[in-house]
């Protein structure tokens, strides 16, 4: 028995689901301090595509929650969130 474009596309989307769930709570074991159950969070993604997705999708729900939030367009986020990551690296 096949499964239907439908159900597939849901198996997807609930892997994906998943995996975004998995990468929030890599972030907030690494927030807390607790390295090896970020670690272990970490592992269990098995597959790097799902976990470059699922961080994506993460991603692209916390940038729209904070655009709802301040009002602040999405482009300028991005902009300081550049700004941001640069002066991390000099100061690294």
């Amino acid at each position: 028995m096949t499964s239907s474009p439908h159900e597939d596309r849901r198996a997807e989307l609930l892997q994906l689901v998943d995996a975004a769930q998995r990468v929030a709570g890599v972030v907030a074991a690494r927030d807390r301090g607790d390295r090896d159950d970020a670690a272990h969070l970490l592992s269990t993604l098995h597959d790097d595509g799902m976990l470059g997705q699922g961080a994506l999708l993460l991603t692209d729900v916390l940038l729209r929650l904070h655009q709802e939030r301040t009002g602040e367009s999405l482009q300028t986020t991005l902009q300081h969130l550049s700004v941001q990551l640069e002066a991390s690296l000099r100061a690294a």
